[in-house]
């Protein structure tokens, strides 16, 4: 099948195509569309995605964003200059993401979604300049942490502790006094699930947090940071919440990142429950991820799933079908 330019439009069909395999690149193949049969079409132009179902009425807009990597710092980070080292190269100021959100206002988006990594790490100075970025926007922000934005490389103990720790101590403003590790918002017709994959890993209460909020048949999406684990991705370990590979023994940063290796046994059953539910649930429209800093547009399930790049707007449009 030809490959098509990125600059081109492609369509793709979830119904009937996904559940053989069918996967698409930002450069995707071509697919004709069959509207009397399709319940959802997906268009990928350029960092726009568009998604006609029947289950959506109301048209909604989105902008999404993540992996911005602002190393913004002062005087008080100065205790942490030898965790903060590595990753202090980076944009300093925010005033770019300000203008970003006064730029999906314009456009007419619902909501800004911040997808984690939009620090390098949790200096005081540039938490608290994020928050007033959120609190000041002139449109609803949702935020879910990256691993960037709670490791300070080198600190001792597990992931799952450091992220708490550092949740606490300096990003629980930016959610707006929302759960961090999962919270949900509407929009329309649409719910948008944003859950925190920071460590790759999900808790118990992430998975009880998505059946109870799976339960009501609204279309909804889920916001998250790692993507999650695609078959023919394989190769790619950071496509990584439920990856049967991802494990000690496949772990390539540890090292470089100065934190604990990933767990001998790989993921817990909790992690994979947490992808199989959410691919088996009819009304998930899909997921948008970052991380990878490479855009991607893969299609399975019934599903689409949406890999942001590097630190630059990507609209989602849903629209009636």
């Amino acid at each position: 099948m030809a490959s098509l330019p990125a600059s081109r439009r492609s369509f793709l069909t979830l119904s009937g195509l996904a559940p053989m395999g069918l996967f698409a690149a930002s450069n995707a193949p071509s697919v004709a569309p069959s509207p009397q049969t399709a319940d959802t079409i997906v268009t990928l132009e350029g960092a726009r995605l568009t998604v006609r179902s029947r289950m959506i009425a109301k048209p909604c807009r989105l902008t999404v964003i993540g992996d911005a990597h602002y190393a913004t710092d002062d005087a008080r980070g100065e205790p942490f200059r030898k965790h903060s080292k590595r990753m202090s190269g980076g944009p300093q100021k925010m005033g770019p993401l300000r203008q970003k959100m006064q730029a999906a206002k314009a456009a007419g988006c619902d909501a800004a979604l911040l997808l984690g990594d939009i620090l390098n790490f949790p200096s005081e100075a540039g938490a608290e300049e994020l928050a007033a970025v959120i609190r000041e926007a002139p449109l609803p922000c949702l935020y879910t942490a990256g691993n960037h934005d709670w490791h300070y490389e080198g600190l001792p103990g597990p992931e799952v502790s450091l992220r708490k720790e550092w949740i606490d101590k300096r990003l629980r403003p930016l959610y707006g006094g929302r759960d961090p590790m999962a919270y949900a918002e509407r929009f329309g017709d649409l719910k948008v699930l944003m859950v925190d994959d920071s460590t790759y890993s999900i808790l118990p209460e992430q998975l009880d947090f998505i059946r109870r909020e799976l339960a009501d048949g609204v279309p909804t999406i889920l916001g998250v940071h790692i993507p999650l684990y695609v078959p023919w991705r394989r190769d790619d370990i950071f496509f990584g919440v439920g990856h049967p590979d991802w494990n000690a023994a496949h772990d390539p940063y540890h090292q470089i990142e100065r934190r604990e290796r990933w767990p001998e046994a790989g993921h817990t059953e909790v992690t994979f429950a947490f992808r199989r539910e959410l691919l088996a649930c009819p009304h998930l429209l899909g997921v948008v991820a970052g991380h990878i800093h490479t855009q991607s547009l893969d299609l399975f399930d019934g599903k689409f799933q949406f890999v942001l790049p590097k630190a630059t707007p990507c609209e989602l449009l849903f629209l009636p079908r």
